[in-house]
């Protein structure tokens, strides 16, 4: 792992260097497009050449007559932009321009909690059923049990061609993914992205953990404690 660590770890840093600048950039009226093409945009400027996966970016309104960003606005952004030897994954759900929202803060507590339960003593389904006791523990449950995390693998015989969008193909398998029914111990680098629904209500926030026998780095972050900030 230590081969592909320190380019992953640039990759995520400058992830969240991204997300921050274009959570910095965002103003009163702005649709999920005007954002998206911001977010294109800025990635430019932080080296990155491609995506796993397209910018996922949703407006979330108290008020059902509007889809653009209003004080108030739940919004989620998770970004997995690429370079040619690694990529990044970070996301946030913020109450813009409001005090943090109930909901968000427990999200961005389950997905803190996942990063520090995960060791190399775990199996990856041990994570899954960690998250989704947390959550009803919690008096919520996981929005997508299907969609809470993946292995993070660097171009290779499986995903050299069409690097990096062939990522999306190789984290499908299910042996790839954090769920149910995945013994493979917890070694390797994983982007952990739960979202949790509480009436009717929902949030997520992502970050990329990396496990190898002895220790455990949440990649981009100085400590535990700045995970699911910006």
């Amino acid at each position: 792992m230590n081969t592909f660590l320190s380019d992953f770890t640039d990759a995520q840093t400058k992830t969240i260097q991204l997300l921050r600048k274009c959570i910095s950039l965002l103003e009163e009226g702005m649709s999920v497009n005007t954002i998206t093409q911001l977010i294109l945009a800025e990635a430019q400027n932080y080296g990155f050449t491609g995506w796993v996966r397209p910018p996922l970016v949703q407006i979330r309104n108290v008020e059902k007559n509007t889809t653009t960003l209003q004080k108030g606005s739940h919004l989620q952004i998770h970004l997995q932009p690429a370079t040619s030897t690694a990529f990044g994954s970070s996301g946030t759900t913020l109450s813009f321009k409001q005090d943090e929202a109930p909901i968000v803060a427990k999200a961005k507590e389950l997905c803190k909690a996942i990063c520090i339960y995960a060791n190399s003593r775990k199996c990856i389904g041990e994570l899954f059923v960690f998250a989704r006791s947390w959550s009803n523990n919690h008096r919520g449950q996981l929005t997508n049990d299907q969609n809470i995390g993946h292995i993070c693998l660097p171009p290779s015989s499986l995903t050299k061609y069409g690097w990096p969008k062939s990522v999306r193909l190789v984290t499908a398998f299910r042996r790839n993914q954090v769920q149910w029914y995945n013994p493979r111990p917890t070694l390797g680098i994983y982007a952990i992205h739960p979202f949790i629904t509480i009436n009717n209500e929902q949030a997520g926030f992502a970050e990329m953990v990396a496990i190898d026998e002895d220790n455990r780095h949440v990649l981009g972050r100085e400590n535990v404690e700045d995970i699911g900030t910006f």
